[in-house]
């Protein structure tokens, strides 16, 4: 097929290393190196034992993937497996910590796909709340060990800068293929007569940013569409799974989906839900009343976002200060 339809699928890799260098990179790339400084540093670790603090450090974890996005959830689990926790129990959490950054979801989904940013709210709603509440159950059953001794802070972060750069190609490599995949499927006509939204769909099932795409291109930002594009977004597709399988080889697809397609089903029915608590966004894509509201709340929530990210980094700098000087 890549033979007979050679050009539509390099049609497909020129879409897909646009689609990546202009919206997945800037969206990715900041918090892939926070996402590998945490990950090797082993912050929080010592909240370790007991349900309690098993369950604080699951908290604390989504908290810090869901700033940090996909596939930060992969590497945290990679660690996870290592230390004790089995392989299914550490692809649920995978499934569940494997959230999208905010960049992407305020600004490339609500801004630029769906040309409505006043539905960041609904979405990020829709979309962290489910993952965060099952990372939760799952981490707190844990078998999580002790800490683990990082690095002095600027060689972490030399290296977190270096794994950053690999993550990030390895991430656009994933997503090219799949876009080729897409382009292909469509060329071959086995799709044809198939409604714009289902093959949007079917292209989500594979790669999350392209089925986005495709979905926003054919639907205006109704309530459908808008429960829609939050259901894609968490489930995240074949394209995720395999990104995270990149960085965590022990990942399970049976119990990483299953859980994935439990979340997708609830993060439809809370933005089916919360969708006219946003003024009932118009196809235009106008947020009229309500919206100095919303941002305020939007503005509420980034401060304590990063109060607590702060924290964290504070915790962090201690602890690698305090060994040093037992050292």
């Amino acid at each position: 097929m890549l033979i007979v339809f050679s050009e539509a699928a390099a049609a497909g890799a020129r879409e897909g290393l646009t689609l990546f260098a202009e919206g997945v990179l800037p969206c990715l790339f900041p918090f892939m190196v926070c996402g590998h400084y945490i990950s090797a540093a082993g912050l929080p670790r010592p909240l370790r034992n007991g349900r309690f603090a098993r369950l604080l450090y699951s908290f604390v974890m989504a908290i810090i993937c869901a700033v940090c996005g996909t596939p930060a959830g992969a590497l945290i689990c990679a660690e996870e497996h290592v230390e004790g926790m089995d392989g299914t129990r550490a692809s649920l959490l995978c499934a569940a910590l494997n959230q999208t950054g905010p960049l992407f979801v305020i600004g490339l989904l609500g801004g630029r796909m769906l040309g409505a940013e006043g539905l960041w709210p609904v979405l990020a709603a829709a979309h962290y709340l489910p993952c965060v509440i099952a990372a939760c159950v799952v981490g707190s059953h844990g078998n999580g060990s002790g800490s683990r001794d990082g690095p002095e802070p600027l060689r972490l972060f030399a290296d977190s800068l270096s794994g950053a750069v690999s993550a990030v190609l390895r991430v656009g490599g994933t997503i090219v293929f799949f876009r080729v995949l897409i382009s292909v499927f469509e060329a071959s006509g086995l799709l044809s007569g198939t409604d714009a939204a289902v093959r949007a769909a079917l292209a989500g099932a594979f790669e999350m940013t392209n089925g986005l795409g495709m979905l926003t291109s054919v639907l205006p930002p109704t309530r459908l569409c808008c429960s829609g594009c939050a259901a894609m977004l968490t489930f995240g597709g074949a394209c995720i799974f395999m990104q995270s399988k990149l960085f965590f080889p022990g990942l399970r697809a049976l119990p990483y989906f299953a859980l994935k397609t439990a979340l997708a089903a609830v993060s439809f029915g809370i933005a089916y839900l919360l969708y006219p608590l946003a003024g009932g966004v118009a196809e235009a894509g106008a947020f009229p009343a309500g919206a100095g509201l919303w941002r305020r709340a939007g503005t509420a929530a980034g401060m304590l976002v990063c109060v607590a990210f702060s924290f964290a980094a504070s915790l962090l700098y201690a602890r690698l200060a305090v060994r040093r000087r037992n050292i």
